[in-house]
């Protein structure tokens, strides 16, 4: 702008002043004079400004009233604007003078400065530096009209405020009003869908259970659910035959057990199973019995044969039979189905009580204070030492006393 000033020679006067005191945005604001008619395009294109920025002059006197305007003084000196310094302005010719050249406006009247004041459109200030003797004259007059006028701007301006405030607030609740309409229509679509999708799912699946169904029902169906039935009943009899022959094999181990325990026959189950089988005797008629080691037996043809032979003997073979002889030789009576069920449980028990019995405690922590109950545990451990798969013999505590320690350790050793 200031350059565009300097080098177009139609502009043959010009001032300008920057504007940083008062309550708006720093800005300059210039005065122009052209030596030949010009638009408010041309001076805004010379100048580099926007068209807005520009505005034509008009009247008897308006381009040295306009500099005066640029000082803020005398009338031009109204609240929000500061009073400037002639050295403030810029220009290329003595503007002092052509300001000084522009008459004194004329003294108004009281009746028009207190009008002015109410106005807000003039200051006290500026009245005392233009007219002090209307001043020291009316000043009660004077005060009341700015104070009346500056509390009539402030109501106005609050009720201004207070209507653009209602307005905020009322467009605000519109605003909320639509959204929330907004929403539940959203919210009402939303369940409608849904509700459309639930029902197209649910007849889907009648219409597939319907299907289905009709599947079962026709020929291929029925087929299939009878080689469904017969697999469930092939595995259900697969399971029933594994559980009998681990039941079975069971019930051997457990056989072969009792007669070890009850003949007294160390050793691991294989030890046992050889033990056991040479004491095996089955007669002509395929009765069996129990003989001592080292004897021989007869085979159910008749044949004298050794005990040995008899070692690989069969579930079947070493099961029922040989436990109701071996059992039956501390009664007088052979054992009915119920009695051998329930030996064999007791059996069974009674080994899992003697686990109970030696890890209860007693072999770890039994003092003098408790020896019979420690001696117990000695004894079960010197009794059932001999068939260790059977019953774990624990290790003594750390704690115990010497002597208890090495009755221990000695319980211990088969």
């Amino acid at each position: 702008m200031i350059r565009g000033l300097e080098t177009h020679r139609s502009l043959t006067a010009w001032a300008y002043i920057l504007h940083d005191r008062d309550d708006a945005d720093d800005h300059y604001q210039f005065a122009i004079r052209c030596a030949t008619a010009r638009t408010v395009a041309d001076v805004a294109w010379y100048l580099g400004v926007p068209e807005p920025s520009v505005r034509i002059l008009r009247g008897r006197g308006a381009f040295p009233k306009y500099i005066r305007y640029l000082l803020h003084e005398g009338e031009h000196l109204v609240p929000g604007k500061a009073p400037y310094p002639r050295e403030a302005v810029v220009a290329n010719f003595d503007f002092v003078a052509v300001v000084d050249a522009v008459p004194a406006r004329r003294r108004p009247s009281a009746d028009t400065i207190a009008r002015d004041l109410m106005a807000g459109t003039i200051t006290i200030e500026s009245v005392y530096e233009q007219w002090p003797e209307l001043l020291e004259k009316h000043r009660r007059r004077f005060e009341e009209a700015a104070v009346v006028g500056a509390d009539m701007r402030n109501r106005i301006e609050w009720q201004r405020r207070d209507a653009e405030d209602r307005a905020a607030a009322d467009a605000r609740a519109e605003q909320a009003r639509v959204a929330a309409e907004a929403a539940a229509a959203d919210a009402r679509a939303e369940q409608a869908r849904v509700a459309a999708e639930a029902a197209a799912h649910e007849a889907l699946c009648d219409e597939w259970l319907e299907a289905e169904m009709d599947w079962y029902e026709g020929a291929e169906g029925q087929q299939y659910m009878a080689e469904q039935e017969r697999i469930t009943a092939e595995a259900a009899a697969s399971r029933e035959e594994s559980n009998r022959k681990r039941e079975t094999l069971q019930r051997r181990d457990d056989v072969i057990d009792m007669i070890a325990i009850s003949r007294g026959l160390p050793g691991v189950r294989q030890a046992r199973e050889y033990r056991v089988a040479s004491l095996i005797m089955f007669g002509p008629a395929g009765e069996v019995g129990i003989v001592e080691p080292g004897n021989q037996v007869m085979n159910e043809d008749g044949e004298i044969v050794s005990a040995s032979d008899w070692r690989n003997a069969t579930v079947e073979e070493l099961t029922e039979p040989i436990l109701r002889r071996a059992l039956s030789i501390e009664f007088e009576s052979e054992l009915s189905d119920e009695e051998y069920a329930e030996a064999i449980e007791d059996h069974r028990r009674d080994v899992s009580n003697v686990r109970g019995e030696i890890s209860n405690g007693e072999f770890h922590f039994a003092a003098n204070a408790n020896r019979i109950a420690f001696e117990n545990s000695l004894n079960l451990c010197k009794s059932w030492r001999r068939w260790p798969d059977l019953v774990e013999i624990p290790l003594p505590h750390a704690k115990l006393p010497r002597k208890e320690m090495e009755m221990a350790q000695a319980a211990r050793k088969a």
